[in-house]
């Protein structure tokens, strides 16, 4: 099977509702998977343009059509396919799903397209609806994180969240005072908190097998390294699955002390397990575990992280079609998470941290949850007793030229109570509250 059928295969999928992590069988090629990414990604731009090309709503095209029209499209603008190939495969695609009677118009429409000069039709409504279209960000969503956050902050979190930087950690354990070689010669640090991959896929491959290194973003590192974890304590990770968050824990505690990861299933706990086995972390203990019910066989914690499920805003590159889902289809989630971080709570000793942390950009969901657990819960108080927003503006996390992130950047960072790293470029939108118990 072709890219282009593997692509249109994948798109179909996607669009009827599966998530695109689980659409993809692995048997895909990877640029097949990217160019699948690429049109999911910029769905709504792509028939805005594919609608100026056509006389009639495109809800009246046989799916066939339009999706092929949609790849054709996103082909011409993002990938390297000449372009006369791009519209005669677009034509026989077509007609290899049985609708022969629509290759006049596939040619029309492509062709068009290419004498336009491949540009963006003018987009009509206000900035917001332009925008919308522009950056593929449903208006609904827009609205609502401009109406939690301000518009500006809105348009820049819409605009960077297809460029987050991919980054590994160094597991220092293994690394044996190499500290990745010393990142690929040349870079100086002692104590990486992040580096970006852009070293070869080999050295790379080689380093995760071993167990030298494991992919985690920054974001989900400065999560962890929130927690404060240290040698001998006892620290329980809520919703650990598939792992990343408990082996930087781990790691920081230089496998020593305990850490009860927990998920909700033996599957996802297999994830943890595998993952603490080949980085050689046996202080990590995988254990299923139902975060909104009070686990009485679980000791009392001088660290409690839960990072709970969320509706994922943050983490858009990673699942693009999350975008399109209805902000309804979410609203049950407020009281799940409350319930969890209500739950964590009791496992905090006297003078303990409890971490509450998100991978979503709405309000509801973040301050609101922490706002309210401190307001009912006057045990428990923000960290330095500060409870304002905390961004993190580019100049605070500077990177060397290797990508490597300083912990005394890290450590100035997270003075107060929260932050967000929703809206700093590069980054994933992480929420991360920390508070201690009087």
């Amino acid at each position: 099977m072709s890219a282009r059928e593997d692509c249109y295969r994948l798109c179909s999928r996607i669009m009827d509702g599966a998530f695109s992590n689980l659409a993809k069988s692995g048997n895909e090629g990877a640029f097949a998977h990217e160019w699948t990414d690429k049109v999911i990604a910029k769905r709504l731009l792509l028939e805005h343009i594919l609608g100026h090309y056509i006389n009639k709503p495109l809800q009246k095209l046989d799916k066939e059509v339009r999706l092929t029209l949609m790849i054709g499209i996103c082909e011409l603008m993002y990938l390297d396919t000449p372009e006369n190939v791009a519209v005669s495969e677009s034509v026989n695609m077509v007609r290899t799903l049985k609708k022969s009677s629509a290759a006049s118009l596939v040619n029309a429409v492509l062709r068009s397209f290419i004498r336009d000069g491949k540009s963006i039709p003018p987009v009509e409504g206000d900035k917001f609806r332009r925008f919308s279209v522009e950056n593929s960000v449903p208006l609904e969503l827009l609205k609502s994180v401009a109406n939690d956050y301000g518009e500006d902050k809105a348009f820049l979190w819409g605009s960077n969240f297809n460029s987050v930087n991919h980054s590994v950690r160094v597991n220092t354990l293994k690394d044996e005072g190499k500290t990745y070689e010393r990142m690929l010669k040349g870079e100086k640090t002692d104590d990486p908190i992040a580096f970006l991959k852009s070293f070869g896929d080999d050295f790379r491959k080689g380093s995760m097998e071993k167990g030298v290194i494991y992919p985690q973003g920054i974001s989900s590192q400065l999560c962890a390294l929130a927690v404060g974890a240290g040698p001998g304590e006892t620290v329980i990770d809520i919703c650990a699955a598939p792992g990343g968050k408990s082996f930087t824990m781990a790691v920081e505690m230089k496998n020593k002390g305990r850490l009860i990861s927990c998920d909700k299933t033996e599957k996802r706990c297999d994830l943890i397990k595998k993952g603490a086995q080949r980085l050689g972390l046996s202080v990590i203990e995988a254990k299923v575990n139902d975060g909104t019910v009070r686990n009485a066989g679980f000791p009392a914690a001088d660290r409690v992280l839960c990072d709970v499920p969320c509706s994922g805003y943050g983490v858009i590159h990673n699942k693009p079609e999350i975008r399109y889902k209805p902000l309804s289809s979410f609203d049950t989630l407020p009281s799940v998470q409350y319930s969890i971080l209500e739950t964590s709570s009791e496992y905090v000793k006297s003078g303990g941290t409890l971490v509450y942390s998100t991978c979503t950009v709405r309000r509801c969901e973040n301050e609101d949850i922490v706002e309210r657990f401190l307001k009912e819960h006057p045990d428990f108080y923000g960290y330095d007793d500060i409870f304002d927003e905390k961004t993190l503006p580019s100049e605070d996390i500077p990177f060397t030229q290797a990508g490597v992130i300083e912990r005394s950047h890290v450590i100035r960072a997270m003075e107060g109570s929260f932050m967000n790293t929703i809206f700093r470029e590069g980054c994933d939108g992480f929420f991360i509250a920390v508070m201690r118990r009087k």
